[in-house]
């Protein structure tokens, strides 16, 4: 069967079509599952481009992003072959960071299978809410609900804080999309999905997350009053929301901020030495040795596989105070993304990863194309502004866990520029 694809004005063979479709929804189901398997799925995805590699190139012609791919890859691999040789010892972790750093960019595949398409986009968003659910329902012991229910924190087959992100990010996308659910039987399975998202967002007990959510929530409030007449109910459930929010979650918040009271006057009394080693200290404690590793190698940073924590606090020549690096070594990453890539490639590769986003707010804000009266691309800024966030106090960009979400959900927003890019105006 042969149809003209609007996305990129050439015809395509629907059946060939099919192998491609099946590998983006498995890849979007098992990235919340199975992180091996991803792999698996990643490769062949790779393969069946390789075999459709025309395609691929007419779709991405007329847009600058496979170059932009080519020099951030060129330098991603001198970049790492060159500290191969200044740290020899540790050779693997830089020839690895190569995968690391790249994994990511595998969104290009993806966006060029789903050409914007939204029945494509709907389905993957489907997929990876029964993945993450079901990775829930495997992982986690339930015969600790009692313990739960009395306060205890639990990560639920995630670290904690990605447990409250991925929450996050399906709670907004649902919110987001809520006018699309209108058959009685989906609307009442969505509601028992949130109730149980909910939940587990209050059992991982992030207050991160949930000041995130309120936020959003509130900014949604703010645009929406503008048409009060018209979106009565509207603004009536978000101010529920938030509501609801802040009175499940407010034990809990006040609990856990409770327990930081002599952090914060530690901190207030610019003495770092002082600072325990809790939650937000701790935190205090990784940003410092984090600029003092800056400090000592600006330009070029310390290696893209160089782990600042695990690494660097055993070497001597590392002159920070031996008490704080035995603390540090505790830690896997530094908890800041934008720290964590100054330590390992310096100001010079902070610069070009910076390049690198603003291409993507360009995409978002300064062209010619309308994409902010699209629902996908509400949720893409979502999705953004939670995932940014959330990395200021975190870091998992370079780790399997998060890797091929972040691969499945940028893949979808970049075809959907495409798909738009090319003035095709069907609305979702």
């Amino acid at each position: 069967m042969i149809r003209r694809d609007l996305s990129v004005g050439v015809f395509v063979d629907l059946k060939k079509e099919n192998p491609g479709l099946f590998l983006i929804y498995a890849l979007s189901l098992f990235s919340f599952v199975n992180y091996n398997l991803s792999n698996y799925i990643l490769g062949l995805i790779l393969i069946y481009t390789t075999i459709n590699y025309k395609s691929f190139i007419e779709y991405y012609k007329k847009d600058k992003l496979l170059i932009i791919f080519c020099i951030y890859m060129a330098y991603i691999v001198i970049s790492s072959i060159s500290f191969v040789y200044i740290y020899p010892e540790i050779y693997k972790q830089q020839v690895y960071s190569i995968m690391w750093w790249m994994a990511p960019w595998a969104f290009i595949f993806v966006s060029w299978i789903v050409r914007g398409r939204h029945e494509i986009i709907y389905n993957m968003f489907m997929f990876c809410l029964l993945g993450f659910i079901t990775n829930i329902i495997i992982k986690t012991d339930w015969f600790l609900i009692d313990e739960w229910l009395s306060g205890s924190r639990y990560k639920f087959g995630y670290p904690w804080l990605l447990t409250s992100l991925y929450c996050g990010i399906f709670l907004s996308c649902i919110y987001i999309f809520r006018s699309k659910f209108k058959k009685k039987y989906i609307l009442g399975l969505l509601a028992i999905v949130i109730i149980f998202l909910f939940f587990v967002l209050i059992i991982s007990q992030s207050r991160g997350m949930l000041v995130l959510l309120i936020l959003l929530l509130f900014f949604s409030l703010i645009y929406n009053i503008n048409n009060f007449r018209d979106k009565k109910i509207q603004i009536f459930i978000t101010f529920l929301c938030i509501l609801i929010f802040s009175i499940s979650q407010y034990k809990i918040v006040n609990s856990r901020t409770s327990e930081e009271k002599s952090t914060y006057s530690k901190i207030l009394s610019s003495n770092i030495n002082e600072i325990p080693y809790t939650s937000i200290g701790a935190r205090i404690h990784l940003y410092d040795y984090a600029l003092y590793l800056v400090k000592e190698k600006p330009f070029f940073g310390w290696g893209p596989g160089t782990s600042a924590t695990r690494y660097l606090t055993t070497r001597e020549d590392v002159e920070y105070p031996v008490n704080d690096k035995l603390q540090l070594s505790r830690f896997t990453h530094l908890h800041n993304i934008f720290l964590e890539i100054s330590v390992r490639f310096g100001v010079i590769g902070f610069i070009v990863h910076l390049l690198i986003f603003f291409y993507f707010i360009n995409i978002c804000f300064f062209n010619k194309i309308n994409i902010l009266k699209d629902n996908v691309y509400t949720f893409f800024l979502t999705f953004i502004f939670l995932n940014i966030s959330f990395n200021m106090y975190d870091f998992r960009y370079i780790y399997k866990d998060y890797r091929y979400v972040f691969i499945v959900f940028l893949g979808i927003f970049f075809s959907r520029y495409m798909h738009l890019r090319n003035k095709i105006t069907l609305a979702l």
